[in-house]
């Protein structure tokens, strides 16, 4: 199983409303960057390379 990491939130506020689901969350202890994981499907990498590319601006 693949782990996407997600520094953003806005990313993180456009995968949440589009139904996928944070399984972990922490901050990044070199940076102090807080950070969201989510499973990495398929549907998952086409929604983040395809779909979220067209509505980011509405989050």
């Amino acid at each position: 199983m693949k782990y996407f990491y997600c520094y953003s939130e806005r990313f993180k506020k456009a995968l949440c409303a589009s139904g996928f689901y944070i399984i972990r969350e922490g901050f990044n202890k070199n940076t102090n960057s807080k950070y969201w994981v989510f499973i990495g499907s398929d549907a998952f990498n086409y929604y983040k390379n395809n779909i979220y590319q067209k509505e980011r601006d509405k989050y």
